[in-house]
């Protein structure tokens, strides 16, 4: 996108610090508010913050995207293990989230690589972050329909 080193160094920095903020936040507001509600918000807002990388002017886009994918992007990953173990039996929580996470990590060892190969094919990141986004959009639903586990009265 052109944005000189020392601003993209700065940028991961804010990024960073808003991670720290939002992981704070997003926790102290599940254990509020039911927490799908928490993680649908999350999840727009990291759509938001990505669909502000498509553009890069003026200059304080990017800085926004930062500070919105810095305090969205950790969170989702923090809020996994809460809205699962809201949804399931104890005795399968490990096995969802080992799903889970695994998923997670074939996205990040091959995200930067696909991404890379698509900017070498068509010059540009924006076809990467669409795709990004529309898989957001799918999660959507799942966090809309998730419902917690009925509590069973004692025996």
């Amino acid at each position: 996108k052109g944005v000189p080193t020392i601003r993209a160094g700065t940028m991961i920095g804010i990024d960073g610090l808003f991670s720290l903020i939002g992981k704070l936040v997003l926790g102290y507001l599940s254990d509020r508010t039911p927490v799908r509600y928490v993680v649908m918000c999350t999840l727009i807002l990291a759509m938001v913050s990505m669909a502000l990388l498509l553009l890069t002017e003026p200059a304080w886009i990017l800085w926004l995207f930062a500070v919105l994918w810095g305090f969205t992007g950790p969170g989702i990953v923090g809020l996994l293990p809460i809205l699962v173990g809201s949804c399931f039996e104890r005795a399968v929580i490990g096995r969802i989230l080992g799903i889970f996470y695994l998923c997670m990590s074939i996205g990040f060892l091959l995200g930067p690589a696909v991404m890379g190969y698509c900017f070498d094919i068509t010059g540009s990141y924006n076809q990467s972050i669409l795709v990004c986004m529309v898989l957001l959009i799918e999660i959507l639903p799942l966090a809309f329909f998730s419902q917690p586990l009925k509590e069973k009265a004692p025996s």
